[in-house]
């Protein structure tokens, strides 16, 4: 490899082994000299505990600059080391390519040595040569065993969001980790109370543990955590978790509480007041189609049905509008159902019918997407009602609520919901009903009104606005 433009006070190193000397056991001297990044106190300790143990675990809140510290360790492993192999993965592919893979070009092309690496999309080779020294590594929950067989002498395993990977692949990679100079490195938001990653917590593991508050970090923005202290308060999950980098009380990181979850489904039944809102979620592959018509914090689960006919979906849709007085739809438009808008639309003219992909940008820089948006309404409605009842047949929702698990994505720093491929595999199929059921939260605005005499008053403010309207125009 060519060596790069060092600072004037380093060119006395001429050569390739001078520079690993240099550099080898001094991440942070690399970080400033070659890749003029200055790491905080927390990446510094971090680096340390990657060189000083063979087995080193990190639990984060959001927003620390985990991933871009790991990142920066892949560089200086490849580059610092003779038959190097750094091995990178995470919770899916893509977060592997987003984070990392995104990460390592990203500090490669404003360091000294920005063309030694070929950063490709599934591994990095030096410039201009055939020998791997970076892979991500894919894996298939059904097929563990095939991501075994990766041996160097000097190899670093990282593992970003290692909460959510098995740990049966964690452990078959570890055991191709025999040479004095293997290392693994498991980085992740704290979200659940089993697995490996939290194993690792636990005394005597033998791995090495380090717990990082936003506070501790340089990176992260101190109003915006003390706005998610006063909202959620200092012992939820959601501050534990996000904010101070703590395991959470409860089992898995989940959009909806267990506590939410019990007294949702054991509330009786609420009167509903204000408009009415159907939520329709469109079934595929053989899944069902479910209707669920909330009123306020009055939820029915109104239908379900093996069904992708569009005749049928919109048939069933204006008989239930008939029957609940709907004023809006909400549907997934998602895959199969992009059509079934506009057909409703066409069907209903004094209904509002409002498409939702999944996909689309959330409203709420917090979220994701529009799927975690609509979850995280949902949550908020059932967290600020706690009158909020459910009727009907409810099937396996529980299952549904306690698979529907959140993590935290490294790249824009917002809440994300594990997909619904992860969802359908650990219910059985995909979660059809509540789906539906976070649809009726898809509308903007307020999400319930909780009393007749509430509605009365918002009618008597939207006259008055009328009114007052009305006598502006006749001036």
């Amino acid at each position: 490899m060519r060596l790069p433009d060092l600072p004037r006070e380093k060119q006395g190193i001429k050569d390739v082994t001078r520079f690993i000397l240099r550099y080898r056991d001094d991440p942070v001297l690399f970080a400033d000299e070659i890749c003029g990044m200055e790491l905080d106190e927390v990446q510094r300790h971090i680096c340390d505990m990657v060189y000083r143990s063979t087995q080193s675990a990190v639990a984060s809140a959001r927003g620390c600059g985990k991933s871009t510290v790991a990142a920066f360790l892949a560089i200086h492993y490849m580059v610092t080391r003779n038959e190097a192999l750094v091995g990178l993965t995470s919770n899916t592919a893509s977060q592997t390519e987003a984070v990392l893979f995104r990460n390592i070009r990203s500090i490669l092309a404003k360091s000294a040595i920005h063309d030694w690496l070929d950063v490709k999309e599934d591994k990095i080779t030096p410039a201009g040569r055939k020998e791997i020294l970076g892979k991500r590594i894919i894996w298939d929950e059904k097929r563990i065993e095939a991501t075994s067989g990766y041996h160097s002498p000097h190899m670093l395993l990282i593992f970003d969001e290692a909460s959510l990977i098995p740990g049966a692949l964690i452990n078959s990679l570890k055991k191709g980790c025999t040479q004095k100079d293997n290392r693994m490195l498991l980085i992740s938001n704290p979200t659940r109370t089993t697995g490996y990653f939290y194993d690792c917590f636990k005394d005597g593991s033998g791995w090495e543990t380090y717990q990082v508050s936003g506070y501790d970090s340089a990176f992260t923005n101190k109003d915006f955590l003390d706005a998610e202290v006063a909202k959620y308060g200092k012992d939820s999950d959601d501050c534990r978790m996000h904010v101070f980098g703590l395991f959470p009380r409860h089992a898995v990181a989940r959009i909806i509480s267990p506590e939410l979850e019990e007294r949702w489904l054991s509330a009786p039944p609420c009167a509903g007041w204000g408009d009415g809102v159907l939520g329709i979620d469109v079934g595929a592959g053989g899944d069902e189609t479910a209707w669920v018509y909330r009123q306020g914090a009055r939820i029915r689960h109104v239908l379900s049905k093996r069904t992708t006919d569009m005749g049928d979906i919109v048939a069933q849709t204006v008989r239930i509008v008939n029957e609940t007085g709907t004023r809006a739809i909400c549907v997934d438009s998602t895959g199969v159902g992009a059509f079934v808008p506009e057909e409703l639309s066409k069907m209903l003219r004094n209904v509002r019918v409002r498409s939702v992909n999944f996909g689309e940008p959330s409203p709420d820089p917090d979220t994701y997407n529009m799927r975690a948006w609509i979850y995280r309404r949902l949550a908020d409605l059932l967290r600020q009602h706690p009158e909020t009842s459910l009727e009907g047949d409810r099937q396996d929702l529980e299952l549904q609520i306690e698979a529907t698990e959140t993590f935290q994505d490294e790249r824009t720093g917002r809440t994300r919901l594990i997909s619904k491929k992860q969802i359908s595999a650990s219910v059985g199929h995909s979660p059809d009903l509540l789906d539906a059921i976070a649809l009726t939260c898809a509308e903007p605005g307020p999400l319930c009104r909780t009393s007749e005499f509430e509605d009365e008053e918002m009618d008597a403010r939207q006259m008055s606005a009328i009114i007052s309207q009305a006598a502006k125009w006749l001036r």
